[in-house]
């Protein structure tokens, strides 16, 4: 019995152009949402400017595990 990938996207999305409103994500296991995250991003070019947003670009964070595979950058041999 072949198992289905419960994260596969059904379609391509494109992010919407950018918004002071924070992007909603949806996490679907079937016909149920699973659960619903408010994302905040920005995009920053090489000059330190930002280019694209969604949310609050001023928005401060705690990335907590988040960045852990950063982190572990300076530790792997190249």
């Amino acid at each position: 019995m072949e198992r289905k990938n419960p994260f596969q996207l059904k379609e391509a999305t494109a992010l919407p152009q950018q918004r002071d409103e924070p992007l909603m994500v949806k996490v679907v296991r079937g016909n149920t949402i699973e659960s619903q995250h408010r994302v905040h991003a920005v995009v920053v070019n090489r000059e330190k400017e930002v280019s694209h947003y969604w949310g609050d670009q001023n928005l401060l964070v705690f990335p907590r595990s988040s960045i852990k595979l950063l982190q572990a950058l300076p530790w792997v041999k190249e």
